[in-house]
């Protein structure tokens, strides 16, 4: 059912999303798979250069611009798919990769259905509602349905949590630390927003080792393992960003302390100012945890009790999670077994790390990205669904897995007012227009280097003007312009 779930909303928006740049970043994660296909290498993080405009503009070019410090697993899975489409139109192959992105992501189903039953073996109907939540979730179908690398690292993610949960099991044994250290490095080759499970499962760790008595040579064993398994996959790409930039999480051109420090922003600014920044970013995390905030709109007239309503019944789920959950820590969680309990410490630890990782990157990065953190947040969404399911089980027991089924009837009410809002106001206000060039064969796309820019395609009939890059209008422009 979840996985029904999983094709049947993620198809519909792969189909009705419209390409050339409406999810802004999918032009350029397109981009940087054409740059691994045709060169056979990966990208680096160049010098600072003009960003094309519109985005249509990097289907058509092999120039992973912002995406250059991005790890290199996603875009190798695509290649070999990339090659074996290239007879199609740019168009046609755009979707295919669209379709290879929800296939991938659908394993993020039945690792979390493995997660939820390892925490709850006791209630499947509570694991089956908080896996179908995970399905229809509607910030991850949105990830799911578009060519986009973050969907990678989640997927990566979850498999590494389920890894982690067994080693750190009673069952657990030496070379299971190692094989989740693994994991871990294979969702830091996605995305390096894996890390912020580090400090979770650190305490997950030590509440396990603590509480089977482990001694400290024993302990010391399984971390180190879990750090080699982490080293021996993902520590080449933390090895080459250094040999590279000096740095082991190097930033983008123009991302690089934009604004002033966390230290230097309290002096500087009225406190009310500082505090009201604080608040205005974690709840651009909160609506886009959810989705894009756009999708179901609350400063829209004809939308806004639609949307009060759902946002309203989010709120009183996320409070609910937040009562239920002090609630069973208070009560020392009755029913559930130990390993559960340091689990859920470990997931608390996570959300908590993730959303200070929101509040960095926005304060000290990017101020404008306020509500795309919450994509972020897809990484550790088994972690947020455990700890609802716990909350859950604590306030309603048995009629936990009730309870979130009503969530997941809330979700499927938003994703279709979702698909609504899309289809009747979105996409025929803002649909980009198609190139000419959507309609060639990959394979019969020119490529050249254009002055200045280092390993891009030179399209026909496009011009760049002062960082400004403007596209053909019609075919005879595209070859001959």
């Amino acid at each position: 059912m979840a996985l029904a779930l999983h094709f049947a909303l993620g198809g519909v928006y792969l189909a009705i999303l419209p390409l050339w740049g409406a999810v802004p970043d999918e032009p350029l994660h397109y981009s940087t798979i054409k740059y691994d296909a045709e060169f056979v290498s990966q990208p680096t993080i160049t010098d600072p250069r003009p960003w094309a405009e519109p985005l249509a503009v990097y289907c058509f070019t092999a120039d992973p611009v912002g995406a250059g410090g991005h790890g290199p697993l996603y875009y190798w899975s695509s290649v070999p798919l990339f090659w074996l489409t290239r007879s199609l139109t740019v168009e046609q192959q755009l979707y295919v990769l669209r379709a290879w992105t929800l296939l991938l992501s659908a394993l993020m189903i039945p690792l979390g259905w493995l997660v939820l039953r390892r925490l709850f073996p006791a209630d499947p109907e509570l694991v089956a509602a908080g896996t179908l939540l995970i399905a229809v979730w509607p910030h991850r179908l949105l990830m799911s349905a578009v060519i986009y690398n973050d969907i990678a690292c989640a997927t990566a993610t979850f498999y590494y949590l389920w890894l982690l949960l067994r080693a750190a099991g009673d069952e657990g044994r030496p070379h299971h630390w190692f094989w989740a250290g693994a994991a871990l490095g294979l969702a830091f080759l996605a995305k390096r927003v894996a890390l912020v499970t580090f400090p979770g499962s650190l305490v997950l760790a030590l509440l396990q080792a603590r509480r089977r008595g482990d001694g400290r040579r024993v302990v010391l064993t399984h971390l180190a393992l879990w750090a080699l398994g982490f080293a021996v996959v993902g520590g080449w790409w933390l090895l080459r960003d250094y040999q590279l930039y000096g740095a082991l999480f190097p930033t983008e051109p123009g991302f690089e302390a934009r604004h002033a420090s966390w230290l230097e922003q309290w002096y500087a600014l009225p406190r009310a100012t500082f505090w009201w920044k604080i608040r205005y970013i974690l709840r651009g995390l909160w609506l886009s945890l959810w989705s894009q905030v756009g999708w179901v709109p609350l400063d829209v007239a004809g939308w806004r009790p639609v949307a009060l309503t759902l946002y309203s019944l989010f709120g009183l789920g996320t409070l609910l999670t937040v009562l239920g959950y002090l609630g069973g820590l208070k009560s020392r969680w009755g029913g559930l077994s130990a390993e559960t309990r340091d689990a859920l410490t470990g997931a608390v630890v996570m959300a908590l790390g993730m959303a200070y990782g929101a509040l960095h990157w926005v304060m000290q990065y990017s101020f404008h990205n306020n509500e795309e953190t919450g994509k972020h947040a897809q990484a550790i969404l088994v972690c947020l669904v455990a700890l609802a399911a716990a909350a859950c089980r604590w306030l309603f027991g048995r009629r936990a897995g009730g309870a979130m089924r009503l969530a997941v009837m809330v979700m499927l009410v938003f994703n279709l007012a979702a698909i609504v809002r899309l289809q009747t106001f979105l996409i025929p206000t803002y649909r980009p227009r198609t190139p000419a060039l959507a309609h060639e064969r990959v394979r019969d796309l020119p490529s050249g280097a254009a002055p200045g820019i280092w390993h891009r395609y030179r399209v026909p009939g496009v011009t760049q003007r002062g960082g400004l890059v403007d596209m053909p209008t019609s075919s005879a422009d595209a070859w001959h312009g």
